[in-house]
């Protein structure tokens, strides 16, 4: 298991998804009359109303970024799956169905159209105003709230089982650890024991035989010796023999000549 990623974040996050419904108060105090609403949502109230949208932007990249940490969770089927029913009335369809990231850009992208509309058209946004009205205050603002919020417990409940999982192991760490020393100390000190013993036993067959062991090395050098002075005996004499023979040869021919 993964640990979540920023789950303090997220959690905060997703809990402003009630902003909805400021958003949606602020656009139903503005009457019908274009002039009239302006001068109401001035100052104060237009400065909350872009803090709301931009908070929304906020909610909808932290949803993107952090959606990958979800797998694990049964409430993830709001992102992708579309059981969030968002009331319209575009192409004659009054109702649609769409997924949670869907319904945010939505919100976002209508919101903007209004502001834009509201301050910069003479023609009143009814479109926009319905549709962030109706969702806004609807099941789709309880549906998105609930499903989040089980998000939120889920990786609440994997961090602690992360948690305890680490517990367990920093835990059986040490024991495993203690446990196969316990098993190798008998091994270790038989081994010490048998090197020892075979230590002390050469040294002992060392000393034993010291005398011996210097009287064959003296009987065998003193055999060396023998061998060696035969042979360079031998060897001088053979020159002798060869060296005589030569002169001898030499003398006759001389005689003889």
């Amino acid at each position: 298991m993964s640990l979540p990623i920023n789950i303090g974040n997220a959690g905060k996050k997703f809990q402003k998804l009630a902003l909805f419904a400021q958003v949606i108060f602020i656009i139903s105090t503005a009457p019908t009359s274009t002039p009239h609403a302006k001068e109401i949502l001035v100052g104060a109230s237009v400065e909350k109303y872009e803090r709301v949208l931009k908070e929304l932007e906020n909610i909808y990249s932290g949803i993107i970024s952090n959606s990958k940490s979800w797998n694990a969770c049964s409430s993830k089927s709001i992102l992708g799956d579309k059981n969030i029913y968002l009331w319209s009335i575009e192409e004659y369809k009054l109702r649609r169905k769409e997924n949670l990231i869907t319904a945010i850009s939505m919100f976002i992208k209508i919101g903007n159209e209004f502001e834009r509309k509201f301050f910069n058209s003479s023609e009143y946004p009814w479109d926009a105003y319905r549709f962030l009205l109706f969702n806004g205050y609807g099941e789709a603002l309880n549906y998105c709230n609930k499903s989040l919020i089980d998000i939120i417990d889920c990786q609440q409940s994997m961090v602690s089982d992360f948690k305890s999982q680490m517990t367990f192991f920093l835990i059986l760490g040490p024991v495993v650890l203690a446990v196969c020393i316990l098993l190798i100390l008998p091994f270790y000190f038989s081994i010490f024991k048998i090197e020892n013993n075979l230590w002390n036993n050469i040294r002992k067959y060392a000393f034993k035989n010291y005398s011996e062991l210097k009287q064959t090395i003296l009987e065998r050098l003193k055999d060396i010796h023998s061998h060696s002075k035969a042979f360079f005996l031998q060897k001088s004499n053979l020159w002798q023999l060869i060296h005589s023979k030569a002169t001898g040869d030499m003398l006759d021919e001389h005689l003889f000549t």
